[in-house]
C-alpha cells in the first residue's frame, strides 16, 4: 500500500483549512485563566512536598532557627531578614 492508495480527505484534496478564530481564542483564554488559578496551588504543593520531610510531621509547628540566604530554595523567593515558621494542618 502506498500513499496514493489512501483515501483523500478534504484538507488533502486542496480545500482550504479552517482559520483558528473564536473557538481557539477562547480556548487559549481559558487555558490562561486556568494557569493563573492553579499556579498558587501548584507552588504550595511543591513547598509542602519539600518541607514536610525535614520540618516534621503534619499538624505540627516548625520554626526556622536562623536567617536564610539566597541559596535557600524551599520558598520561591525567600527574605533574608525573616525567620520563618511553617505548619501544614489537616483541616478535614
Amino acid at each position: 500500500m502506498t500513499l496514493k492508495d489512501l483515501p483523500q480527505t478534504s484538507a488533502s484534496a486542496g480545500a482550504p483549512t479552517p482559520q483558528p478564530i473564536a473557538r481557539e481564542a477562547s480556548l487559549a483564554a481559558a487555558a490562561g485563566e486556568a494557569f493563573v488559578f492553579a499556579l498558587p496551588m501548584i507552588e504550595m504543593a511543591a513547598v509542602r512536598r519539600n518541607t514536610l520531610g525535614r520540618t516534621g510531621p503534619q499538624n505540627s509547628l516548625s520554626h526556622q532557627r536562623g536567617l536564610i540566604d539566597h541559596r535557600a530554595r524551599w520558598v520561591t523567593t525567600p527574605n533574608n531578614d525573616t525567620l520563618y515558621s511553617i505548619a501544614w494542618l489537616d483541616l478535614t
